[in-house]
This record gives C-alpha cells, sequence and structure tokens, in this order.
C-alpha cells in the first residue's frame, strides 16, 4: 500500500506489507536494484552509523561461511558521490547489500527457523513461535536522495518515518490528541 499518495510532505515512499504466514524454515525479504556502483554502505547501528564493505570477504579456512546478511536499526543507504538510496525502516533488523552489478538492498521481513542446539544437536518441535506463523504488518520506506547520507539527510528521514508528528493541544485538564476526521 503506497500510503502518503495523500500527503506529499515526505520526500521518502512509506510501503506497507501485510503477508499471512503460512510456511515455515524460510526467509522472506524484498530487494531494490539500486544500480549505483559503491563499494560501501552506511547503516544505522545502535549509537553510531558504520560503513561496511559490500564485497565478500574470501572466508577459505573458515569454520564457518560468510553471511552476507547484516544487522541494522532503521536504514540502511548506498551512495555514489551525486546519488544515494536508503531503506528505511521500523523494526526489520536485517539486511544484505548484494554483490552484484545491480547492487540490490535486501530488507528481511521475516526469518523463520525451527528451534535447536547446535551443540547437543537437539531439535525442539514443540517450540513453534520461531516460525512466526500468522499476520504480519511491515512498514519501511524508499527514500532516494542527492549526495551521500549525510548530505542526503538519511538519518533525519528515518526518524521522521520512525516517529511521525502528531499535533496535540494542552491546557488545564492534559493534553488531547487530534485525529484526522476519515
Amino acid at each position: 500500500r503506497w500510503s502518503n499518495l495523500k500527503s506529499l510532505t515526505t520526500p521518502f515512499v512509506r510501503v506497507e506489507a501485510t503477508i499471512h504466514n503460512v510456511v515455515k524454515d524460510h526467509i522472506l525479504r524484498v530487494f531494490f536494484p539500486t544500480h549505483i556502483a559503491a563499494g560501501t554502505v552506511q547503516v544505522e547501528m545502535p549509537f553510531n552509523v558504520v560503513t561496511r564493505d559490500i564485497e565478500h570477504p574470501d572466508t577459505t579456512g573458515w569454520r564457518e561461511p560468510y553471511r552476507p546478511v547484516q544487522p541494522q536499526r532503521s536504514f540502511v543507504d548506498i551512495s555514489a558521490g551525486h546519488r544515494g538510496f536508503a531503506v528505511l525502516n521500523a523494526g526489520n533488523g536485517q539486511y544484505e547489500a548484494t554483490d552484484s552489478p545491480a547492487r540490490e538492498l535486501a530488507l528481511t521481513l521475516l526469518r523463520c527457523f525451527r528451534q535447536w542446539n547446535s551443540i547437543r544437536v537437539a531439535e525442539y518441535p514443540d517450540q513453534t513461535s520461531s516460525q512466526c506463523q500468522g499476520t504480519h504488518t511491515f512498514a519501511y520506506a524508499l527514500f532516494p536522495h542527492a549526495g551521500d547520507w549525510v548530505e542526503g539527510g538519511v538519518l533525519r528521514q528515518s526518524r521522521l518515518f520512525n516517529l511521525p508528528k502528531k499535533a496535540a493541544a494542552g491546557g488545564p485538564g492534559g493534553p488531547t490528541i487530534l485525529r484526522p476526521r476519515a
């Protein structure tokens, strides 16, 4: 649902996706091809915005293979000098920046997996909540911008997306939240 078509006051496009999950042991992600020739992405983490390489490291000899999915807080941005593209999100903590010509940014919506203990090699089939069955609604936004993440105001837009302004009137009886009429 493209919800901000009514109000063009934000420079990003807000998307809400509702799905009913009946599948087990899968990952559901949305991919956005950016075609921005950059070698890094900028990602908000708690207390910082970090830069991460897109190219996968050589994992020869590693005990576990490299997984290209990474954690993030409220945005991942790819920029190449004069232009950039950010995926803003509300509560989706995982992304991937693909090492491909399309330089896709992927946002993980669901990670559904069975409960098991890798040390004891034990499974727990009665613990099904990690399968995320049921109906879920996800909110994210697409934000193309000029410049890098700082010049484009990506952090500010992620805050506006996650903490939208609300009008309220205060008085002796306490605040009253004003809601738009339907």
